[in-house]
């Protein structure tokens, strides 16, 4: 899910930790490539990991997701924005690791959610489909007036 405004994302995390969840906020604007952003996901989500990180290591990491006794597990992704502009279409190959992996551990029962933050009111046609479908902007966001525009 889409998020432009921060107040919307702060009530939204809100009622998520609220519910149960584990929240982990990852500043993608604090970044300096695509390896440390790989690797806080991975670090803030606690997975043990090798020194170098790929695509294909991390879609292995992220099966390794603990949920303890967590209703679920939230990857906040906070700037978006600016990954994809560094990184270009490989940073949507991230959000597509996620989004698999979201079906894949809810096969197994667990809640497994990725929001993206971003200051680009046009991000959900920047970033096309993901994980097969088009990303959707939080409801209040979806109208294009919403965001500004």
């Amino acid at each position: 899910m889409l998020f432009r405004d921060l107040t919307r994302l702060e009530s939204a995390t809100t009622q998520l930790l609220a519910s149960g969840y584990q929240l982990h906020p990852i500043d993608c604007t604090a970044s300096v490539g695509l390896d440390s952003v790989l690797f806080a996901i991975v670090d803030s989500l606690k997975i043990p990991r090798f020194p170098k990180i790929n695509l294909d290591g991390f879609n292995d990491f992220i099966s390794d997701v603990d949920f303890g006794s967590h209703k679920g597990v939230v990857v906040a992704l906070l700037g978006f924005e600016r990954l994809l502009s560094s990184s270009g279409a490989v940073a949507t190959n991230v959000l597509d690791i996620l989004a698999s992996h979201h079906r894949s551990h809810l096969l197994m029962g667990n809640r497994f959610l990725t929001i993206v933050q971003t200051d680009d009111p046009r991000m959900d046609e920047k970033l096309g489909l993901v994980g097969g479908y088009q990303p959707a902007w939080n409801p209040g966001e979806c109208m294009n007036r919403d965001r500004g525009l």
